[in-house]
């Protein structure tokens, strides 16, 4: 008994000793405050990918006629143009994908026979930022095969709204040639409707 008494002290000692050591931990933690602070901000940019057409009058469609002849003898039709569309477009891409592209077909209609109905894209030019894309050098004849590819290269870049801003479209109705004159009929055609898509390269 005396062996375990002798041994008490030191047992309390330790328990003691322990308590300190949880309040000395504890306590620094709780009184942190300094002259400075931290605070995490979390930022998320969306993709953004929209297209638009825009006219003058506010309508989206377009009529076309080609010209007949005005004298005996000469060529029967003549081609003709509409440059009355602006192509518009909001565009902010990834870094896995860093570019768009727009393309387009006829989604309904044809052309009528003895015809091509064909569109350029005019150079960028507007109010709007960024890196806008590169349109096709020459015009390209619409078909409802498959998409074509009218504009490449979009990266983050908006065109500005409305009419005068983006790129202009010119579309193009003419001959297929000489050899393909006898399949030209008079009369209104089916509409055709184009369809225009903006995606990823």
């Amino acid at each position: 008994m005396k062996y375990m008494n002798s041994n008490s002290p030191p047992m309390q000692l330790v328990q003691h000793t322990f308590l300190l050591l949880i309040i000395g931990v504890f306590c620094p933690i709780i009184a942190q405050d300094t002259n400075e602070t931290l605070s995490d901000v979390n930022i998320n940019i969306p993709e953004v990918a929209l297209i638009d057409i825009e006219s003058q009058s506010g309508s989206k469609s377009v009529n076309l006629s080609i010209r007949g002849a005005t004298e005996a003898g000469k060529s029967s039709v003549t081609n003709n143009t509409d440059d009355s569309l602006w192509l518009n477009y909001s565009s902010v891409v990834n870094s896995a994908n860093p570019s768009r592209k727009i393309t387009v077909y006829i989604a309904s209609g044809q052309a009528p026979p003895g015809t091509y109905l064909s569109l350029k894209a005019a150079n960028y030019t507007g109010n709007g930022h960024g890196n806008h894309g590169q349109p096709r050098d020459n015009y390209i004849i619409l078909n409802s095969n498959a998409n074509q590819n009218l504009i490449t290269d979009i990266g983050s870049a908006y065109t500005g709204h409305g009419y005068g801003n983006g790129h202009k479209l010119t579309y193009l109705i003419r001959r297929q040639g000489k050899s393909a004159d006898h399949l030209i009929r008079a009369g209104d055609y089916v509409p055709m409707t184009i369809v225009y898509t903006i995606t990823d390269n």
